[in-house]
């Protein structure tokens, strides 16, 4: 879809931007590798810095000293700021580094200059808006998360994580005309209800860490149906009692001008998923910890997963029926295991017709029934997700 292709072209643009600008601005030439470690010893993050970033933690102790210093004076928007003598490839890794930590830092985005003079090495934002516009939409944003927070249900941090992920779907979307502002950062997302990847990930981030929710953004590759290459992303890891899950709402966000198709067809694919789930359709990231554990996976915990040690599917199919209608809606969806359960399932249900046994299992604990006679579905073979759409009985 093109959301995902738009989200490729920002990244790939302020990748290029940081080089390109870094390379095209050095005043003089730089020193030897092996010269500029040598140089960056004496560079140290200040002992008062506290900085739990994942890419912070990942970084030199010069790029350290480089990150904490432009952390600590970007806000006032100097037009350059001393640094440790890094070389292009090592401020462009502190310039990413800062941008996930810190999701609101997001000024300095169209590029950064390199430079050197009087002996000193230096970093030159090119800044995407003015300080004052800054400041005003920091402000704006940070009531934004406090109202949003202040909704946050009782219950664990599994409920909090869901109704964040929930709220940023239901009050955005995807700017499929990539000319929004502020479509690449938190303030498109809350703000405006409009942005692309890196807004929706990046608001999810900042929420997240305003409710104590650990967190981190990852970067890599997806691949759509009928795409030949794979095009560049961002979406995020959770940490939920020692165990860490991938999320991604963009791709939990569907695009459609239909409220009854968005309530519908709107997912929860990849809310809490496992490396194994992703990588159906995300490659090309690294992450320090596995996520291997099912657990807190949306579908299981709505017990709407459909697995070989599944019984009797029709059942399982019936019991989903009787939990939607009691939650007043008249469809239902859930997930298979693997390829081959969903095929079977399929052919099953609607090959086989046996969907109307179900319908009618259902039907005994309902008190307004559905239709045994018609019924209409849909299959995410990405996903292998079955969406079922059910009719109320005649004179029900």
């Amino acid at each position: 879809m093109k959301r995902f292709l738009a989200a490729a072209f920002l990244t790939a643009v302020f990748l290029a931007a940081v080089f390109f600008v870094m390379q095209a601005a050095f005043h003089t030439p730089l020193p030897s590798l092996s010269a500029s470690l040598r140089e960056t010893t004496a560079f140290r993050p200040p002992d008062t810095f506290e900085e739990p970033g994942y890419y912070y933690a990942r970084l030199n102790t010069a790029e350290q000293a480089s990150y904490a210093a432009i952390v600590l004076n970007v806000e006032t928007f100097p037009e350059e700021i001393e640094i440790a003598p890094l070389d292009t490839e090592q401020l462009g890794r502190v310039a990413k580094a800062i941008t996930l930590d810190h999701p609101m830092l997001y000024m300095f985005e169209q590029g950064v200059v390199l430079s050197r003079h009087s002996g000193k090495t230096f970093f030159a934002p090119q800044y995407a808006c003015t300080r004052a516009e800054y400041e005003a939409v920091k402000q704006r944003v940070a009531q934004t998360v406090k109202d949003i927070l202040g909704q946050l249900p009782q219950g664990s941090d599994y409920d909090r994580e869901l109704f964040l992920h929930d709220y940023l779907v239901a009050h955005c979307r995807y700017d499929q005309t990539e000319k929004a502002p502020n479509n690449f950062n938190p303030a498109g997302a809350l703000l405006e209800g409009s942005a692309i990847c890196s807004g929706y990930a990046k608001a999810y981030k900042l929420l997240l860490d305003q409710c104590g929710i650990e967190n981190v953004l990852v970067t890599g590759k997806t691949t759509e149906d009928g795409s030949e290459e794979p095009v560049p992303h961002i979406w995020n890891a959770v940490e939920l009692s020692d165990r860490w899950y991938y999320v991604d709402p963009t791709w939990d966000d569907p695009l459609t001008d239909s409220k009854e198709m968005e309530t519908v067809y709107g997912t929860h694919n990849y809310f809490n998923v496992t490396d194994e789930m992703l990588r159906r359709t995300h490659s090309e990231y690294e992450f320090d910890h596995p996520c291997e554990d099912e657990s807190l996976f949306y579908y299981r915990v709505k017990n709407a997963y459909l697995t070989e040690e599944t019984k009797d599917a029709v059942q399982f199919v019936a019991d989903l029926i009787v939990a939607a209608a009691e939650d007043g809606n008249d469809y239902i969806d859930f997930k298979c295991e693997s390829d081959s359960l969903c095929q079977a399932t399929v052919k099953k249900l609607f090959t086989q017709e046996k969907i109307y046994r179900a319908v009618n299992l259902a039907n005994l604990r309902l008190r307004h029934k559905f239709s045994d006679q018609s019924a209409r579905y849909s299959v995410d073979e990405t996903n292998n997700r079955i969406i079922i759409l059910l009719k109320a009985a005649p004179n029900d």
